[in-house]
């Protein structure tokens, strides 16, 4: 009788024993799965902040010519004498 009872426990524990393995293996292979999946995203992340910059830069360039090309200077006091005079004599 106590031999049928020690079997049957020996039993439990190899099956308990099969059961830690597998999770064992289970939680081996997520954890390579997602090693993975952080070289993956560390990768695209930083091709996303290089293409950020590259597209910040451009914009930037791009305003720095629409401001360029849209400046005016302010006349100067000669200029705007000269052109008074001008238009009074086309007035006459």
């Amino acid at each position: 009788m106590q031999n049928a009872k020690d079997l049957e426990e020996l039993e439990h524990l190899r099956d308990l024993r099969a059961d830690v393995e597998r999770n064992d293996k289970l939680t081996a292979e997520i954890i390579r799965s997602q090693s993975e999946k952080i070289v993956d995203l560390d990768r695209k992340y930083v091709e996303e902040c290089t293409l950020r910059k590259r597209y910040f830069n451009q914009m930037e360039d791009i305003k720095g010519k629409i401001r360029v090309y849209c400046r005016t200077r302010p006349l100067t006091k000669v200029r705007t004498d000269r052109e008074r005079e001008r238009i009074e004599r086309r007035n006459r």
